[in-house]
């Protein structure tokens, strides 16, 4: 499911890693997304973008957006679900780094306030052009975040670790997922 939805998405933005930006020159804003549940800083225009599903994915996914800010040798991405069921974290995390075709990878699990699990993978060589992934995913509750930064080898790693270490989960997320009980007063 998810290597598909990665796939596509990774598609889309893979060529716009050929020209140069200078990562010293970005300035970096806080971004809030109360509706998905989390706040990130980005240094550029952010697309933000509903996944369209299958009636099939739609009995598993709930919804999913995608957060995307892409220039020249460096992407940032943010994906976030809100499952119908339970997360498969180990098999989603797995399935979304396959399509990076890394050569190399190194995984470390990562914590993350609010977060019950969390997983950072690090690629080099990745999609035939010596790329480089850093993700990191989080699972909280129904919910599953895929926070991603690609670069190209000669830079970005800087950048990259700005990116991922500004990732903060908000509480709104775990309200979204609960149903919400009203509150009756006895008089």
């Amino acid at each position: 499911m998810l290597t598909r939805w990665s796939f596509l998405l990774l598609s889309a933005f893979v060529g716009l890693l050929g020209s140069g930006v200078s990562a010293s020159a970005e300035e970096w804003k806080s971004q809030s997304y109360p509706d998905d549940g989390f706040q990130v800083e980005f240094s550029g225009p952010v697309a933000v973008t509903e996944t369209a599903m299958s009636e099939q994915t739609k009995s598993r996914i709930v919804r999913a957006t995608n957060y995307l800010q892409e220039g020249g040798a460096s992407a940032y991405f943010v994906a976030a679900m809100l499952m119908n069921e339970s997360v498969n974290f180990d098999g989603g995390s797995a399935d979304a780094f396959l399509v990076s075709q890394c050569q190399a990878k190194k995984e470390t699990p990562v914590t993350l306030t609010g977060a019950e699990k969390g997983l950072e993978i690090v690629g080099s060589n990745c999609l035939g052009n010596g790329s480089h992934f850093e993700q990191r995913f989080f699972q909280r509750g129904k919910w599953f975040y895929q926070v991603t930064a690609i670069y190209t080898a000669d830079g970005g790693a800087e950048a990259a670790r700005h990116f991922l270490n500004s990732f903060k989960l908000l509480w709104q997320a775990e309200l979204m997922s609960k149903p919400v009980r009203a509150a009756s007063l006895n008089r």
